[in-house]
């Protein structure tokens, strides 16, 4: 069946009549707008659209199927940074974590978004806030630590991401800027 096109794919499975609790076809929506904005409202992760007359294709990512998912930006605090790899001077990836009660929450490694100049600057702001010791009070894992400088939180980001993932770290992060308006203690 998976050469067949989904359309006829699909009406072989509502067919069966499967749907229960550990089985269920998802409906059908035609206004793409409209859905992608009542997924946002609800909170879910996006939409994937498909070609009603494309192939199942296991393991290809097919241009008949996109994804189309809700990437909110959201503030947070630095609590470090790691160097690029090779350039031990040179700011890879910034560390960031969310205060809440116990302190601060480590949140993530944010690498993506920045360009060898905007990380210069990131890196002079830094450089004077620099603390010999973690400011995380949750445990930063190893692969992340490595090589870590950290830093005084006091520097607060917007980032761009999906949805924190079930072990509290961004999910497919991106920077989007600095946030020279708000200081750690308004994220609380």
């Amino acid at each position: 069946m998976t050469a067949r096109p989904l359309q006829e794919r699909r009406a072989l499975l509502e067919g069966l009549d499967l749907n229960g609790p550990s089985w269920q076809t998802p409906p059908v929506y035609e206004d793409g707008p409209m859905l992608l904005e009542a997924t946002a409202a609800q909170g879910l992760e996006g939409v994937v659209s498909k070609r009603l007359d494309s192939a199942y294709e296991p393991g290809v990512r097919s241009p008949n199927w996109l994804k189309f998912p809700h990437r909110r930006v959201s503030s947070w605090v630095v609590g470090g940074w790691r160097p690029q790899t090779g350039s031990p001077t040179s700011l890879g990836a910034l560390l960031v974590g969310e205060p809440i009660a116990a302190g601060l929450a480590y949140r993530g490694r944010v690498g993506s978004g920045l360009s060898a100049a905007l990380a210069g600057v990131l890196l002079e702001v830094l450089t004077p806030l620099a603390q010999a010791t973690s400011p995380f009070t949750s445990e930063v894992p190893a692969q992340d630590a490595a090589g870590a400088r950290w830093v005084e939180p006091f520097l607060v980001v917007d980032v761009e991401a999906l949805e924190l993932s079930p072990s509290g770290r961004l999910r497919q992060p991106t920077f989007r800027g600095v946030r020279p308006d708000l200081a750690p203690d308004d994220l609380e």
